[in-house]
């Protein structure tokens, strides 16, 4: 399983983020050097790496599937002015980059420093959830690194950036085959419901906050199943970076991953949701823990799985669903006998009602299905 995270992490470092700098074949070491940051035992080696996909490679899957058909991407190529054209809109973004490659690398570099992550599935859970975020916030002098986190993938189309092609590749390489010959993905389109009725009980705006919040909390717990196994990376839709109720699912992971810094040793949850004395700190932590009570997740989501596990994967989201609704259930039960003694002689119907509550559906497509 460690192996699987190694490969998903390769996949995700096979560009730096700062690649439109330098498409020489030096990003390439330049990427593998972040890796280097953060105490993983086993070094990435993308020499190696390139051998083993061999004439799958998830790069290219990735790269088809992030850009759109376009007649002439020469209209919308980027120079390092920062100014992108946007393909359909036409609309135009200004960007102040940094000054040069160099820079880009220290400001990409401070946002993974003093960072420890003792697996690669942590080490991968890092680069996908925080890297683009610290980052944005690791140059507060020159603001050059918000600009960083908008980045384009490719400057001769510039309609996606960077970090969402890093993401997306993790995502192809993490649906190889048991035997790990062939990419061979699938889509997974997982639903909860009914959504309508639940949501209509509802009797004030607590309920319905509630309710919502509900929903969210469930699905979030859904695509961890999905997560764990494949990669947050893996669900397409919704985007799950940032979203407080799923950081509020992978607490363990978040705790686990430690910065040391000044002040000692801090876990990423706390770096993120913590408190502190100092002002402005103080009011970003506070929206950020905001996040953790807003019912931001659709009772649907779209994951590209491996097609050898996509049904397993689907009936491990639900039973997960099943489960944590379980666990809901016993203790509104539990705290309601406690109020009202009388009630535990209702236990068979109350299970029952709630087992029978939920209505789950999924299905699953082959990648590469032809349109016949």
């Amino acid at each position: 399983m460690d192996d699987l995270w190694r490969r998903i992490t390769q996949a995700f470092l096979h560009d730096p983020p700062c690649k439109a700098y330098d498409f020489s074949k030096n990003h390439e070491e330049i990427a593998q050097n972040f890796a280097k940051t953060c105490c993983v035992d086993v070094p990435l080696d993308y020499a190696e790496y390139r051998k083993t996909i061999a004439g799958d490679n998830p790069d290219w899957a990735a790269a088809a599937s992030d850009r759109i058909v376009f007649p002439c991407s020469k209209l919308c190529s980027v120079t390092f002015s920062g100014k992108i054209r946007h393909p359909l809109s036409g609309e135009c973004l200004q960007l102040n980059p940094p000054n040069s490659l160099a820079l880009a690398v220290e400001i990409l570099q401070n946002g993974l420093g003093g960072i420890k992550a003792d697996s690669w599935k942590d080490f991968f859970f890092l680069l996908w959830r925080r890297w683009k975020e610290s980052t944005a916030l690791a140059d507060s002098t020159q603001q050059n690194g918000p600009d960083l986190a908008m980045f384009p993938a490719d400057t001769r189309l510039a309609d996606h950036s960077i970090w969402e092609h890093m993401s997306l590749t993790a995502a192809f390489e993490a649906c190889r085959n048991s035997e790990q010959e062939k990419i061979t993905p699938s889509f997974l389109l997982f639903q909860l419901g009914p959504v309508q009725d639940f949501i209509a009980a509802a009797r004030s705006t607590r309920d319905l906050w509630s309710g919502s919040y509900l929903l969210s909390y469930l699905m979030a717990h859904a695509m961890k199943a999905i997560s764990d196994e494949i990669g947050p990376s893996s669900v397409i839709f919704p985007n799950l970076c940032g979203q407080g109720v799923f950081d509020l699912a992978n607490k363990e992971i978040f705790d686990r991953i430690c910065y040391t810094g000044a002040k000692g040793e801090e876990s990423l949850w706390h770096r993120i949701y913590g408190t502190t004395d100092n002002a402005p700190d103080k009011e970003r932590r506070h929206e950020a823990f905001n996040r953790l009570f807003a019912p931001t997740l659709p009772n649907r989501f779209l994951a590209l799985v491996p097609s050898d596990r996509a049904e397993k994967l689907a009936q491990l989201a639900e039973e997960t669903i099943h489960s944590v609704w379980k666990e809901i259930g016993d203790n509104c039960f539990s705290r309601l006998c406690r109020n009202f003694p009388e009630m535990q002689n209702w236990q068979q119907r109350w299970d029952k009602q709630t087992e029978q509550f939920w209505q789950i559906t999924y299905q699953t497509m082959p990648f590469f299905a032809s349109a016949d």
